[in-house]
């Protein structure tokens, strides 16, 4: 009885052991975080908000003169290129555009127009 005890006991750290290797060894991709931009034009500012997840969600957000929305997305990348999928009212939307870090910016270009988001 002790002896079998003994090796429940050292499969259940094995297992603890295997679990906290696996959980280490996921690595966290560069855009998970929340990144801000503020844009103004004719007098308004307006901030949007992009916070991407390490399970390949995220939310977007906006604020402009008190009014503030946001919307849930799923996101992947490819090479340079970050492709979201958002849904709303039953639709869906797929935008592929190219992306790049540097420090704690995020650009992301869409018809040769880029925006600079900072790392929150």
């Amino acid at each position: 009885m002790e002896k079998q005890i003994f090796k429940l006991g050292i499969i259940a750290i094995l297992v603890i052991i295997g679990l906290s290797m696996v959980s280490c060894s996921e690595n966290e991709h560069e855009l998970v975080g929340t990144w801000s931009m503020t844009l103004t034009e004719a007098g308004l500012s307006a901030t949007v908000t992009l916070e991407f997840n390490n399970d390949g969600t995220g939310t977007e957000s906006a604020s402009m003169q008190g009014v503030n929305t946001s919307a849930g997305f799923t996101w992947y990348t490819s090479n340079s290129s970050l492709t979201m999928v958002q849904t709303a009212l039953g639709q869906s939307q797929t935008v592929t555009n190219t992306y790049s870090i540097s420090g704690n910016e995020l650009t992301i270009t869409s018809g040769g127009i880029s925006q600079v988001f900072t790392r929150n």
